[in-house]
């Protein structure tokens, strides 16, 4: 059962991701990321963190390098968490709840119907 309940989590991060880097990438999605990193433009921070949710997206979809992707994905969120509470807006329920999914699958991983089961 654990192994459905972890192949749930994976795939629902990856569309989460893969949602949000095409959000940023191709959909004009604009998140006040200029208030938080000041010193890079914010295009350019958009295009990065456009790329990096594509590819977590991808890699959790896949199922292809399950806890490193999970451990980086923990990182972005615990930033995405604290710039939330820095730029004031609050409490981010739905990135914490994406946290503890991520840092689930950074410490199990996922083999059912996974590239991973390969490896």
């Amino acid at each position: 059962m654990t192994s459905w309940a972890e192949f749930l989590m994976r795939i629902g991060l990856g569309a989460v991701f893969l949602n949000a880097g095409i959000g940023k990438l191709f959909l004009n999605a604009r998140p006040p990321i200029d208030k938080v990193i000041t010193f890079i433009p914010a295009d350019t921070t958009l295009i990065l963190l456009g790329l990096l949710e594509f590819a977590l997206g991808a890699l959790f979809l896949l199922g292809l390098f399950t806890k490193f992707t999970g451990k980086v994905s923990a990182i972005l969120l615990v930033v995405i968490i604290l710039s939330g509470f820095y730029i004031g807006m609050g409490p981010l329920y739905k990135d914490i709840v994406l946290l503890t999914a991520a840092w689930h699958l950074a410490n199990v991983g996922s083999k059912k119907y996974a590239l991973d089961s390969f490896f």
